[in-house]
């Protein structure tokens, strides 16, 4: 569970940092406006949804390695 945990950190911040650089791209370029509207649509949209889903789903299951260990 925890190398699925960390796929989706590892994924999710990669998406983050990507969109992020593009779109200081689309802004240093004056391209703003077409960048957005490419930005907001459903694609997008449902990928943020199934992230947060998967995120939500993973925090509520409990990691066995560490119930395992002793304290």
């Amino acid at each position: 569970m925890r190398t699925l945990r960390t796929a989706l950190t590892a994924a999710a911040l990669s998406l983050l940092c990507i969109g992020y650089a593009a779109s200081q791209w689309a802004w240093l370029q004056g391209t703003f406006p077409e960048y957005y509207a490419r930005v907001d649509s459903p694609p997008v949209r449902i990928l943020s949804g199934v992230l947060l889903l998967c995120a939500v789903v993973l925090a509520f299951i409990p990691d066995r390695s560490e119930e395992e260990q002793p304290r």
